[in-house]
Parts: C-alpha cells; sequence; structure tokens
C-alpha cells in the first residue's frame, strides 16, 4: 500500500482522490468522480493526506448519493466508464 509514500519516492507533482467501483483487480474499477491537486512541493504523507481529506468527505458522499438515486450506469461502448445521468427537471 503505502500509496502516497509511493508516489512522493516517484516524484508526483499531482495528487488526487478517485471514487470508483471495486472489481476483481486492484484500483481498476469503473471510476466514479475524480478530483486531482497539484502540490508540486509536498514531501510529508501527513500534509498530503490532509490536504485529500477533505476531497474524499466531498466525493465519497455524493457518490453514494449518485448510486443510491440510480444515476449512474456504466457507459455501453466502454465499460470501464460511469455516466451520471442529469437529475429529474434538469
Amino acid at each position: 500500500m503505502r500509496a502516497i509514500e509511493q508516489a512522493i519516492e516517484y516524484g508526483v507533482k499531482v495528487f488526487g482522490v478517485t471514487i470508483h467501483f471495486v472489481d476483481e483487480g486492484v484500483d481498476t474499477g469503473s471510476i466514479v468522480l475524480q478530483r486531482a491537486v497539484e502540490l508540486p512541493d509536498a514531501r510529508d504523507p501527513g500534509t498530503i493526506l490532509a490536504t485529500l481529506r477533505p476531497i474524499e468527505h466531498e466525493l465519497l458522499p455524493r457518490a453514494v448519493a449518485l448510486m443510491a438515486a440510480g444515476r449512474l450506469r456504466r457507459d455501453p461502448s466502454q465499460p470501464r466508464r460511469v455516466l451520471v445521468d442529469e437529475e429529474p427537471g434538469s
């Protein structure tokens, strides 16, 4: 695991949060929501996690709400892609 530490070691400058469906692979499920932030000078995993945590806290409940409302579906032409249906009345 150690995803943040591995990213720092690799020299990553952009970190992010991805909410995806779980499948048989590791982080290979269809992406529901995603957001990235540039942190070019970040070297401390705790600081990076503190930056990402509020994004997680926003995206995860949003993804659950979309799923509960029946607004998520797989793209038939690209099964790894998720489509978000418009809200009723939009």
